[in-house]
């Protein structure tokens, strides 16, 4: 049966993009030149790239992707306007924070350290058995240093090719984890904005709490069926990542140009997938709503059973919540029965 349910759901989703045809075309491509322009700012610094990307590319992607059930549910064509409409509501409530970007970041700051000094074990391994230059070039670097002058290592550094690629390839590798990392803690919250049109406007704490069980019920079926039916992304992203940045530094050691250039490979590539992904992820959350429904019974009952321990609500409060139980019990029930029970 469940088969059957993704089938449906994939069948839902080619339809969505067949009938939108060039205009999802056309959104992408949009979506691509502002990646394209937030790793140029790479250039002037890394910090700015990241957060151009967070104050442009990702309220743009929360407009094509995040709210594209509520143009199909108008039965509404995307365009950019209706895009663009969208932008702003990424930055006010119910919407702002939905994709918890901070958190996002740190678990992303994380992966650079890690991938950063993995790169620096591995090529620095690798080429001091190998590359006698390199070999010759650290030494120097380690005697100056250790001898106490600072300014010499420095020097020997600045003038060292195989050393600044040794560390330039590090952070660029750094960087790349950062960015994969975030798009995957992205995509795992993609379902998220569509729930809160749902829901309505939570408190933070609640939202937060909500939607991650609802995404443990859920990311059983959710994460395979993107796995299967967009496998190549996933390979896909970090690979153009990887092309973009090797080939600079055929002609360059200098990291920040090889990490623009990996960006805007990886940018090009995310943005091809982002129709087939967007619609994709719309036509689950709609069409596998017994999810919600679960997690509204589940977590009511939750609820109830905290609070009827908890002296501080009365009777009212308790009687409130049990109807909340019997309504969300309803409407579960209500569901099973029009498209089969799991």
């Amino acid at each position: 049966m469940r088969a059957a349910k993704e089938e449906a759901v994939v069948v839902t989703a080619r339809k969505t993009l067949k009938e939108g045809g060039g205009k999802y075309v056309a959104l992408s491509f949009a979506f691509f030149l502002l990646c394209l322009i937030c790793s140029a700012l790479c250039l002037v610094s890394v910090a700015v790239g990241v957060l151009a990307f967070c104050l442009f590319a990702l309220p743009f992607y929360f407009g094509f992707i995040a709210i594209a059930d509520v143009y199909a549910e108008k039965s509404v064509t995307p365009s950019h306007r209706l895009t663009l409409k969208q932008y702003g509501a990424y930055f006010r409530p119910p919407f702002f924070g939905c994709f918890r970007v901070f958190v996002n970041l740190a678990k992303s700051i994380g992966s650079f350290f890690i991938g950063l000094a993995l790169c620096l074990l591995v090529y620095g391994l690798v080429a001091n058995a190998v590359d006698p230059l390199f070999q010759s070039d650290y030494a120097r670097v380690a005697d100056a240093y250790l001898a106490g002058d600072v300014e010499g290592a420095y020097a020997i550094l600045d003038a060292s090719v195989p050393l600044l690629r040794y560390m330039s390839v590090s952070l660029c590798v750094g960087v790349g984890a950062a960015f994969c990392t975030f798009l995957w803690w992205l995509v795992r919250y993609s379902l998220r904005p569509s729930l809160i049109l749902v829901m309505g406007e939570q408190p933070g704490g609640f939202a937060t709490f909500y939607y991650n069980r609802y995404f443990a019920l859920a990311k059983k079926e959710y994460m395979p069926l993107i796995f299967k039916r967009t496998y190549g992304m996933f390979f896909a992203v970090p690979l153009g990542y990887a092309l973009g940045a090797g080939v600079s530094f055929l002609f360059t050691v200098d990291y920040a140009i090889a990490c623009s250039v990996g960006l805007a490979v990886m940018s090009l590539v995310f943005a091809a997938y982002l129709p087939w992904f967007g619609v994709l992820t719309k036509s689950f959350f709609l069409l596998r709503k017994v999810y919600f429904y679960k997690n509204q019974v589940a977590v009511t009952k939750e609820l109830l059973a905290m609070a009827a321990k908890d002296p501080r609500y009365d009777e009212d409060y308790l009687e409130g919540l049990r109807q909340a139980l019997k309504t969300s019990e309803d409407a579960l029930h209500s569901y099973e029965e029009d498209h089969g029970q799991e």
